[in-house]
């Protein structure tokens, strides 16, 4: 060859790689970003940044393929570590964020999450990286302020700093993040009040800024924001009246206010709307309990309890079309239940009458049982079981609730979230994960319990006591968040009352069992973030009443079942982070009331259904598959899509013109396809980004680059 050809080609390929690199000033602001961190196990995340190229190999950077220019920071505790040896405990990354992350000016996306070790504050120059869509610094230990001109990131959509020790006030420029759809500052040391512009986020859909110390009234404000499904503002200081306008909020479904010192009488628009987890207890609520139930009431859980509410139980509850869990213990209520109420509904009403009633002595037999299950707990801090004293189980044992008929224990209820603050006579340094040790079998002597709940604390371990069928009246088991390991026990389908089984967040393996088909009154499925394996039972449709499913975070595989279709009151089905493969069924654009369809990062092929695309969904997010097939032009007026994400398939095509014609769409992302030709004009595309339609086969048009002749 040639030697100036020889020399051509050296000098392309310098070129090409030079391209593909990220800039130099790039690479030591995450170098320097590292240095402020602690990485105490070898094999971790940053032995993989090395070499001159940021783009390349690094774990937990990403680039933006057209700039070359760093664009995410994704360091997930829970899941960058499935690649090493997970370490025992967690917080073994330290240190804190350094301001040098401010100088990768391109970053459109910050997670760094579930580290509890990590301190120190939000540097204050994050205001500055104008193209941010994501900040997440849930699980450490974060302390100082959330910065006041935070209102600077207008392209921002997601804001989590949740479980941390941040401190000062919810900023009022926070107001000004306009296209914001999901809000998390829960679990912190927040004060002050909410700001009264908050109802300015129109967009808002979640927003959670329970446990903190905020303070007086909630703004009527809030109920501006008609996107909003939940809204929990518990273990707070709030004070005042609830305000009525938010019984009128159209797609509201959890409005948690418990833990506050909320006063006043219930707006009797809330008994009526479509919320359908409500809980106003531990307040100081007053007046009668609305007579305001009907045929549309459906409540998966409403906890009125710890109140100073009077008079007589609405007749009206007898007429709602289905309560899940209700709880008005507490309070000054008199008279008979109303005749019609089921017999499921009347073992929920613990500790109705009076305190002074439930002075009679528990069985001796249940006593023993409570004191087995004390025995195989540890809770190294001065708290909970300090009450359980004395012969009278009934009386005054922290989470224990007896029938006040038969005075046998119908609900145990030990939350690590709400101890610390429902009970302020206990321990109040106490924490999250203060409580180790299993679950006694001896909890199956216990056959009038209806509710199990022994969530979040994340030390409890053992097994789920396969005698559990023993427990025939059972209607809510949640065993959510620990460290529980085996299977789902066969047995489980003997409990034919259960309504509600939560355990997710655990380390339960196996396959989930056929029999759980058996529990036809099931409203509430959440068995994500295990490790569970196998298919989904075939017949799992005969679960008809299902109102919310979560399979998500498994290594679950095989084809979805079509029998899903079938259960006509599902609205949430999240079946996403498995190995399901197969096709997505046309049916489940079909079902009535579906609205949030998350298939996410699995394995599945075949074209995506028109009637899914078409179906009143307002969440549905496709992402990470193998979906092939063009887009079906089938969008419109009914349309109305907060999130609709299809990026990470093979989808060939053009972009449907149809989608100028919805409703709405929050959020769209169809990057990471095969599309090709215009992208449409109007909305929602004139407010989308670059990154929304990037890494396509040959699209053009706003906001990617302009169509010429040749790229159309």
């Amino acid at each position: 060859m040639p030697v100036t050809a020889a020399a051509t080609l050296l000098f392309l390929a310098a070129v090409i790689s030079a391209a593909n690199s990220c800039p130099p000033s790039d690479r030591e602001a995450l170098l320097a970003f590292k240095a402020a961190l602690r990485e105490p196990y070898n094999g971790g995340i940053f032995n993989s940044w090395t070499g001159t190229n940021c783009c390349r190999n690094w774990l937990g950077v990403a680039c933006d393929q057209n700039s070359g220019r760093v664009a995410e920071i994704n360091l997930r505790a829970t899941t960058l570590y499935t690649t090493f040896e997970k370490p025992h405990r967690q917080g073994y990354m330290a240190g804190h964020i350094s301001p040098e992350i401010c100088k990768l000016a391109s970053l459109s996306s910050i997670v760094i999450t579930d580290w509890q070790g990590i301190s120190g504050d939000v540097p204050p120059c994050i205001t500055s990286l104008s193209f941010l869509r994501i900040i997440d610094l849930t699980g450490n230990r974060i302390t100082g302020t959330l910065p006041s001109n935070i209102g600077n990131l207008r392209q921002l959509t997601h804001l989590s700093a949740a479980d941390n020790s941040i401190t000062g006030v919810i900023p009022a420029s926070i107001s000004s993040l306009t296209g914001l759809t999901y809000l998390d500052l829960r679990n912190n040391r927040i004060s002050g009040p909410i700001p009264n512009s908050l109802g300015q986020l129109r967009f808002l859909s979640r927003a959670f800024l329970n446990g903190n110390q905020i303070s007086g009234p909630i703004p009527g404000s809030i109920s501006r924001m008609y996107r909003l499904v939940d809204l929990d503002l518990s273990r707070n200081r709030l004070s005042g009246s609830i305000p009525e306008s938010l019984g009128r909020m159209p797609v509201l479904a959890t409005l948690n206010l418990n833990t506050n010192n909320l006063s006043g009488k219930i707006p009797s628009g809330l008994l009526g709307s479509g919320i359908s987890d409500l809980d106003l207890s531990h307040n100081m609520l007053e007046g009668y309990i609305p007579d305001s139930f009907g045929p549309k009431s459906y409540f998966t859980c409403l906890e009125l309890g710890y109140n100073n509410f009077r008079g007589s139980i609405p007749k009206s509850i007898a007429k709602a079309a289905f309560i899940g869990f209700l709880d008005l213990s507490y309070n000054h209520l008199c008279g008979p239940i109303p005749k019609g109420v089921t017999l499921s509904l009347v073992t929920s009403l613990v500790a109705l009458i009076t305190q002074l009633q439930l002075v009679q002595c528990c069985p001796s037999s249940e006593w023993a049982s409570l004191m087995a299950i004390k025995a195989s707990l540890y809770e190294p801090n001065f708290g909970i079981f300090h009450t359980w004293r004395g012969t009278n189980c009934c009386y005054k044992w922290y989470g224990i609730a007896c029938d006040p008929t038969t005075r046998r224990v119908a609900q145990i209820n030990l939350n690590g979230l709400t101890v610390p603050d429902n009970r302020r006579r206990l321990n109040r340094h106490a924490t999250t994960g203060y409580m180790t040790g299993h679950i006694s079998p001896s909890i199956c002597n216990l056959t009038q319990l209806s509710s199990i709940t022994i969530s979040d604390w994340k030390g409890i371990s053992g097994i789920i006591p396969s005698c559990i069928q023993t427990l025939s009246l059972l209607q809510i088991l949640d065993l959510s968040n620990n460290s529980i390991t085996g299977q789902v026990p066969k047995s489980i389908g003997s409990l034919t009352q259960l309504t509600m089984l939560n355990l997710a967040d655990n380390r339960i393996s196996g396959t989930i069992p056929t029999t759980l088909t058996n529990l036809r009154n099931l409203v509430h499925l959440d068995l994500r973030n295990n490790l569970m394996r196998g298919h989904i039972p075939t017949d799992f449709g005969r679960l008809n009443n299902m109102n919310r499913a979560f399979l998500s975070h498994n290594l679950l595989t095989g084809p979805i079942p079509e029998t899903i279709s079938r259960i006509y009151g599902l609205a949430v089905l999240d079946l996403s982070m498995n190995r399901f493969s197969g096709k997505v069924h046309e049916s489940l654009g079909r079902m009535p009331v579906l609205d949030s369809l998350k298939l996410k990062y699995n394995r599945l092929t075949g074209e995506i259904p028109s009637t899914v695309l078409g179906s009143r969904m307002t969440h549905l997010d496709l992402r990470g598959n193998m979906l092939s097939g063009e887009i079906a032009d089938v969008f419109g007026e009914r349309s109305y899509f907060i999130n609709l994400d299809l990026s990470f398939n093979n989808l060939s095509g053009s972009v449907p013109k149809s989608l100028s014609s919805a409703n709405y769409i929050g959020h769209l992302d169809l990057s990471h396809n095969r599309l090709c030709g215009r992208i449409p004009s109007g909305e929602p595309f004139d407010r989308l980004r670059t990154t929304s339609f990037e890494h396509n086969k040959c699209l053009c048009g706003m906001p990617l680059k302009p169509c010429t002749q040749e790229t159309v």
